[in-house]
């Protein structure tokens, strides 16, 4: 099995691997049982708590602030509540057990549970309340005097794996593997904010292992987990509890020994000073400062780190050791033996010791090195130990923190991009036109033989959206299927159905044009009117194909010649491209090659992108027909090896460029470059056309469920928008469908639930809002940006009319 899945499949397979009965090791040799590992015990200041196995997730272990009580979630399913000091157990809260009458003579108390299993703890600051996260991704908060059911918060969608309380106890924040964090009153049950994960930029969002508040309660900050195809990574990210923005966020090196899911940063200093794992080693920041982080004396990666309480020390434990810092500057580093890695760390409230929740048996699944040396096992059990802090650190002065302390805020900047407010009550877009696929859409002259078939009856969704002339709006139907595919015009004023061509034989890769859309399946034909443009020929070579928009003519780039056509499907003179020259270094040998990896044009230019990442751009003078060109040197580098489909803005002076995955089965990334210059923005898919007026674009955000509008004149990001969740039918993510009108001003989102936003980028204001209903497949706004179009996927057609801006 593949390493990063092995995790996934312990998640998955818990309630069968939590019954295992490993008990902790006690100082003995590693032993190998089939391909059950207990791994190796190092002699050291380590207690091993008498508790038996532990469930081996972060958020099992749970210690109140004032060091009295903790808790732990057994390998069993049992919540354990014990004395911090004395290591008695308390209470212990069962399963599947039966409610059994509490008798006073005991010590424990044993009461009824969910049949679900706990996945998370947190205790409040006196120890008086107790926060239970489950599988099915509930949240509850018990008395932990007699476990009675307080509150029961509902609102994640997957397994929760973090909870913390305030410092006032009035507030819980709960992280998920649904990739959010989420922050609840207690007193009300009210969820007060939503706070989403980031993405790590392959599709991929973070799985919460950790959450903190803030020394002043203002804060709150997030430690994600991301598991990607060949390894793991982590980050940390800091939100204004007031506003619900983003302050800033800390990259994390992942574990340098295995892909088991671990902790990477830590709170201490009563919540002011932050450690946390960084390139080369331990980092270390002061929350009430502007200052940047300062490295610690660690010569390696720190698989998980703790801070002390009162901030006179950090630590940061690898595979076999943990190494303690002083925070005040000094160079001493104390260096204690681990019996085994640890996966998280809490600090004791007197700070003289640490409770740690060590990995003490994996399951072998064979291939124990089958990616860049990890090993492929999966954790099946945890233990608890007490380890001893050295006592020369017990004398060091605690952090200094003034009382009017305050986080260092997010720039203007950051916090301009988030500005975007969400009405209590918001105005709703006035329904101007439902457009439903008339009779041309259900059948096709050109392909009668296909009527017999039921499936083809049924419109594909609609892919693509745009207003042409005189009010026309143009819809292209298509579903990797057996869904009837095609194009349709319709008169918005009138509701009228102008024209369409339905047919099942178009290929997934079309071409807008200034009427409808070309297919380029085999031949290159016009999918509404049928005209053929290019008849493929038996010896044609392989080539690029480009069309503009703007102009209807059509681009073919074989080896180093450009086929030109004119939008009526005329050949044009061809135009040939630059021959490039590669030397090689070490032989002197001077090679030419002719090919163009990839061709595209707008608003009356071609752009050619050549293997050695430079740009050549044509300008159209129709009157003569002739070229114009200019020449962008080394705007990328191996452009032959990764480089996909480039896409020119309509001024001509921004490039896009999609970088394949290795399998070439889509993008990973993409970049966007000012021609001329060095400016480049990386960002995610574009989920709106480049605009005609405007050089912005909307994209899928950093962090999941909300979108962000990039400026490529600036080359940057200019607005980050509320989260607007898409999630179908099988609770999976989906990405958001947006559209920005032409001069860049109004942006509109939708989401898999039909929710549609209109939004003002100028000025940051929501301008309305709708609800289509089904699912929204595309999007578009009319040139002069009063109505927006949505398409469904059922195939029907709403125009809303846009409210005139003050």
């Amino acid at each position: 099995m593949h390493p990063c899945l092995l995790i996934l499949t312990f998640w998955l397979a818990y309630p069968v691997l939590a019954h295992a009965t490993e008990e902790p090791f006690n100082g003995a040799a590693a032993q190998a049982t089939g391909s059950v590992t207990v791994m190796a015990a190092n002699p050291g200041p380590a207690f091993a708590l008498p508790f038996g196995a532990v469930t081996p997730l972060p958020g099992a272990l749970a210690i109140s602030a004032n060091g009295r009580v903790a808790a732990h979630i057994s390998a069993a399913g049992q919540v354990l509540l014990w004395d911090a000091k004395t290591l008695i157990t308390l209470a212990t809260l069962e399963p599947d057990a039966p409610v059994v009458p509490p008798d006073t003579a005991e010590t424990e108390v044993v009461v009824a549970a969910s049949n679900k299993h706990p996945t998370a703890l947190a205790l409040s600051a006196d120890g008086d309340l107790l926060a239970i996260g489950y599988a099915d991704a509930r949240v509850e908060v018990r008395s932990s005097v007699d476990l009675r059911l307080l509150r029961d918060l509902k609102g994640h969608t997957a397994t929760v794996t973090a909870l913390r309380f305030s410092a006032n106890d009035k507030q819980l924040a709960s992280g998920s593997q649904d990739a959010t964090t989420q922050l609840w009153e207690i007193a009300s049950g009210r969820s007060l904010h939503i706070f989403d994960s980031l993405n790590d930029g392959e599709g991929n969002h973070g799985r919460v292992i950790d959450v903190s508040f803030s020394g002043d309660g203002r804060s709150l900050i997030v430690n994600e987990w991301y598991s990607r195809f060949y390894d793991v990574g982590r980050g940390s990210s800091l939100w204004d509890l007031a506003t619900g923005l983003e302050i800033g966020n800390r990259s994390s090196v992942p574990p340098n020994v295995d892909n088991a899911m671990r902790t990477g940063h830590a709170l201490g200093g009563k919540g002011w000073l932050l450690a946390y794992t960084g390139t080369n080693g331990l980092l270390v920041e002061r929350l009430d400062s502007c200052q940047p982080a300062r490295q610690m004396p660690a010569g390696a990666y720190a698989d998980t780190v703790a801070a002390d309480t009162r901030g006179r020390w950090v630590v940061a434990a690898d595979e076999q050791s943990l190494h303690f810092f002083a925070v005040n500057g000094s160079q001493q580093e104390y260096s204690v033996a681990l019996p085994a890695k640890a996966m998280a760390m809490q600090v004791a409230e007197d700070g003289r010791s640490i409770f740690a929740l060590l990995l003490t048996t994996s399951q072998s699944n064979g291939n124990e090195n089958f990616i860049f040396g990890r090993d492929a096992g999966a954790v099946t059990t945890a233990s608890l130990y007490r380890l001893a802090v050295p006592p020369a650190l017990l004398d060091l002065p605690p952090l200094q923190v003034s009382t009017q302390a305050r986080l260092c805020p997010a720039s203007e900047a950051a916090r301009r991009m988030q500005d975007f407010k969400l009405p209590a009550r918001a105005r709703q877009l006035p329904l101007h036109a439902s457009l439903p696929p008339g009779k041309q859409t259900q059948t096709d002259p050109q392909h009668a033989n296909n009527l017999a078939d039921s499936s083809n009856h049924q419109v594909a969704p609609v892919k693509e959206l745009y207003f042409g002339r005189d009010d026309k709006l143009y819809a292209l139907f298509y579903a990797n299927s057996d869904l009837k595919k095609g194009v349709a015009v319709w008169q918005v004023q009138t509701g009228r159905l102008l024209r369409a061509r339905f047919d099942t034989d178009i290929g997934e890769s079309t071409m807008r044009v200034p009427e409808g859309w070309l297919s380029e399946s085999g031949n290159i034909t016009d999918i509404l009117t049928g005209k053929l443009v290019y008849q493929y020929k038996p010896d044609d070579t392989f080539s690029h194909t480009a069309a503009d928009q703007d102009t209807g003519e059509v681009f073919r780039s074989v080896g180093g010649v450009i086929q030109h056509y004119s939008a009526r499907g005329q050949r044009m003179p061809d135009i040939k491209a630059s021959a490039l020259v590669r030397r090689n270094e070490a032989t002197a040998d001077v090679t030419t090659e002719n090919t163009v990896p990839a061709i595209t044009a707008r608003n009356g230019r071609l752009a050619a992108l050549y293997a050695d990442g430079s740009v050549q751009v044509w300008r159209m003078k129709k009157s003569q027909w002739q070229l114009k060109s200019v020449r962008y040197p080394a705007v990328l580098k191996n452009v032959d090896m990764d480089a996909g489909r480039i896409k020119l803005s309509a001024d001509g002076r921004h490039l896009q460029v999609e970088f394949e995955n290795a399998s070439g089965d889509g993008p990973t990334h993409y970049i966007s470059f000012t021609l001329g210059s060095h400016k480049k923005i990386i960002h995610d898919v574009l989920l709106s056309p480049l605009s005609a007026r405007a050089n912005s674009a909307a994209v899928a955000d950093t962090r999941g469920h909300r979108l962000a509008v990039i400026d490529f004149t600036q080359a940057k990001t200019i607005a980050r928008l509320p989260r607007q969740a898409s999630i179908d039918d099988n609770n999976a993510y989906q990405k958001p469908i947006a559209a920005i009108s032409e001069d860049g001003r109004l942006l509109a989102s939708a989401s898999y639930d039909g929710l549609l936003r209109v939004w003002n980028v100028d000025n940051h204001q929501l301008i309305g809002e709708a609800h289509a209903g089904k699912p929204v497949s595309a999007l578009a706004f009319a040139s002069h940006g009063k109505q927006v179009a949505a398409g469904l996927v059922d195939g029907r057609l709403l125009v809303w009319r846009i409210p005139a801006q003050k």
